[in-house]
């Protein structure tokens, strides 16, 4: 699966979007207009390792995956006094 699934189609798009309702970084990447998603991936690749690393390990936050038929939704969520703000 490509890193960014909805770019192999010229009408795919992504949504960011992020908010700050606490004292967390609430961050929403949301693919669609790609190819149908059949079932979730079955491995992590690097580029996830790498992510799922830095904000866990690092930055004290989560990530949320939802596998949509229609393309990956993510929520990142990070301490803002880990981002030093």
């Amino acid at each position: 699966m490509p890193p960014i699934w909805c770019a192999v189609r010229p009408d795919g798009t992504i949504r960011i979007q992020w908010q700050v309702p606490d004292d967390h970084l609430h961050l929403e990447w949301d693919e669609t207009g790609g190819p149908a998603i059949a079932v979730p991936p079955q491995t992590r690749g690097f580029g996830t390792m790498v992510t799922e690393r830095s904000v866990a390990d690092q930055l004290g936050g989560k990530i949320e995956y939802d596998w949509r038929r229609n393309g990956l939704k993510l929520r990142v969520t990070v301490p803002l006094a880990r981002l030093g703000v």
